[in-house]
């Protein structure tokens, strides 16, 4: 039996997940910049790839507004996942 997936808590689970990964990815930015750039250089050039990203100065702005975006893009993908999930559930009951 397929149990049903809570919408808003699986959203907001997702949501604080998504959150929580950018907000650390901004947080090492903007400590060790230079180190990451040279990692993401080399991640390129290992799959056969010319290095096409640069890592730019950090910027606070910028950091909230990614982290706020990662929030409501994992709430969005949460809430739909378990829509999607609890409609799949009931059709594979029947």
């Amino acid at each position: 039996m397929v149990d049903k997936i809570n919408p808003k808590q699986f959203a907001l689970t997702l949501g604080v997940l998504a959150a929580a990964i950018h907000a650390i990815w901004v947080i090492l930015i903007g400590i060790f910049s230079d180190s990451f750039q040279k990692s993401i250089d080399w991640i390129f050039m290992m799959h056969l790839l010319a290095p096409v990203y640069d890592i730019t100065q950090f910027n606070l702005g910028y950091a909230i507004i990614l982290t706020i975006l990662g929030f409501i893009g994992g709430y969005v993908s949460g809430w739909v996942i378990a829509v999607v999930w609890n409609w799949a559930g009931k059709c594979c009951r029947k």
